[in-house]
């Protein structure tokens, strides 16, 4: 999604619920720490918003969420999801980043809380996107391995086993560049 696409839907879903602020987590939630991402950061065509209000959450997804008519207009949609959903950091919520869209209030977790769920969650495109992360310099691997030990995970054997998978990954992406380079004439 770009900016502009996670912008119109914030706005759509204000006029919908009559909220005036939002809490954007995942990988959409970078247009609320940079103007300009990278584009390899827009990829998705969901924008996840946090709420701890499950009358909320069904409203939303029924209105803007995967097969909706929003959606299907749109081609993109909103996920909204609970608190039990995602596993941030300790103090994520005291680092939280505000932006604006008109008089629409939008909070971001920063950067390297993000990192650190999207890392713990574990998915391929979660690995992807941290990757991606480290590789542009927008996060240190050091910082990131620092923020999830004090996720309470460190004793916890997938939390290494995410980690590992990470760093293959990021090494198995390497040796593709790698072998791409020397391909080229």
């Amino acid at each position: 999604m770009h900016r502009s696409q996670v912008e119109h839907l914030v706005r759509e879903i204000s006029k919908f619920t009559g909220d005036k602020e939002f809490l954007i987590v995942g990988s959409q939630s970078i247009h609320g720490m940079m103007d300009y991402p990278p584009d390899v950061f827009k990829n998705s065509i969901e924008c996840d918003f946090l709420k701890d209000d499950s009358q909320w959450i069904e409203k939303v997804r029924k209105e803007f969420g995967l097969q909706s008519e929003f959606w299907k207009k749109n081609e993109y949609h909103a996920d909204p999801i609970g608190l039990h959903v995602v596993k941030m950091p300790p103090g994520w919520k005291e680092r939280l980043m505000t932006y604006m869209i008109d008089d629409i209030i939008c909070k971001v977790p920063q950067l390297l809380d993000l990192a650190a769920c999207k890392l713990m969650a574990g998915r391929e495109k979660d690995l992807i996107y941290v990757g991606e992360l480290v590789s542009w310099g927008f996060v240190k691997k050091e910082e990131l391995v620092d923020r999830v030990k004090t996720m309470g995970l460190h004793d916890d054997p997938n939390v290494h086993m995410k980690l590992e998978l990470f760093d293959n990954f990021r090494n198995q992406k390497a040796r593709v560049q790698q072998k791409e380079r020397h391909r080229r004439p």
